[in-house]
């Protein structure tokens, strides 16, 4: 009987490989896009966000007197939601610095008032709709509509798991939706300055 062998297949040596269009090509380096950084907040900005800290800060503290700490949901939602107030005064993002820390010593001052969750859920969905409120009456035109969607897209889904008695989530629905309306609201301020 014959049998046939197969060709030996010929073993590559790393110089072959070199030499041929098998090599690693080095890669291109492409540079990763520069995010322009944002001007140094000038004097007044820098004077508004340290009263805004220290009004939050005193807040805060006003609150730990009362024996308020993370077993109150709202004390416990503004806690979470400082270090962002600390990245956008660290990136000079004064209006979103600006616009966080208002709001979180809000949420401290009500958190003092509201016992329960319920209660604190409650007075999130107010904060929520006055801003709506002061929203709305701003000239359309100056309105971001995307932004606003957005903002009330979250007040909904506030208000439904409110109704669900889903606390917690009802009020970072309501935070969220506080934080956008502040934001369509500085947003229309400046277009009509």
């Amino acid at each position: 009987p014959r049998t046939e062998s197969a060709p030996k297949k010929q073993e590559k040596k790393a110089s072959d490989i070199l030499k041929s269009d098998e090599a690693v090509q080095p890669a291109t380096k492409i540079q990763a896009p520069v995010k322009p950084q944002r001007p140094e907040l000038t004097e007044t900005e820098i004077r508004s966000v340290q009263l805004s800290k220290a009004r939050l800060n005193a807040a805060k503290i006003l609150a730990q007197n009362k024996g308020l700490d993370a077993q109150n949901l709202l004390f416990k939602l503004a806690d979470e939601k400082e270090p962002a107030a600390e990245t956008a005064v660290a990136a000079n993002d004064f209006s979103k610095a600006k616009s966080l820390l208002k709001n979180l010593e809000a949420m401290y001052r009500l958190s003092v008032k509201c016992k329960t969750d319920l209660a604190c859920a409650k007075a999130l969905q107010d904060m929520a709709d006055d801003l709506r409120k002061k929203t709305k009456k701003s000239p359309i035109a100056s309105i971001d509509s995307d932004l606003y969607a957005s903002a009330k897209r979250f007040g909904d889904e506030g208000m439904s798991l409110l109704k669900k008695k889903e606390y917690e989530n009802a009020s970072r629905s309501f935070i969220e939706a506080i934080f956008l309306y502040d934001k369509v609201s500085i947003k229309s301020q400046l277009k009509n300055d």
